[in-house]
């Protein structure tokens, strides 16, 4: 995805009950696990338009789940 088509998120994971937890949007990873108190080393392109949920890494169920809507060429962390 370049850019104009999804918005830059940097992952911080602020959850003590996970310890390494993934983004996902519309139900698929984006990016890798991010460890309890951390920051994703880097961007990754989420498509604009998806629900996103945070997850336990190799978990099942969603920790957070929401369905803001993240504009497409934006940055957020």
């Amino acid at each position: 995805l370049g850019q104009s088509s999804g918005a830059l998120v940097r992952v911080v994971n602020l959850l003590p009950s996970a310890t390494g937890a993934t983004l996902l949007a519309d139900g698929r990873a984006v990016g890798s696990a991010v460890a309890f108190g951390a920051a994703g080393g880097a961007c990754v392109n989420v498509p604009a338009g998806q629900p996103l949920a945070f997850r336990a890494a190799g978990g099942t169920r969603d920790l957070v789940a929401t369905t803001t809507t993240l504009a497409a060429g934006q940055r957020y962390t």
